[in-house]
């Protein structure tokens, strides 16, 4: 899978796990859940977004580098 294909999974993957993790937290927040279940899920559905957002850094990695002056290709 090209790089444009994988951004193209990737991204809305992303975005609906950043859904998930922040209404978590604003269930937990109006005590919409119960801790229990908040703490087995929130903590997972953050990691998942923290590697998501990681590898979503690496396929844009050429275009960080020519925004920020580095080598150009």
């Amino acid at each position: 899978m090209n790089r444009q294909k994988a951004l193209k999974v990737l991204n809305p993957v992303m975005f609906l796990v950043f859904l998930s993790v922040s209404a978590g937290g604003v269930a937990k927040l109006l005590d919409a859940v119960d801790y229990l279940t908040f703490k087995r899920f929130h903590p997972v559905a953050g990691l998942t977004l923290v590697a998501l957002a990681v590898l979503h850094v690496i396929l844009n990695w050429p275009w960080v580098r020519q925004q920020f002056g580095g080598k150009r290709k």
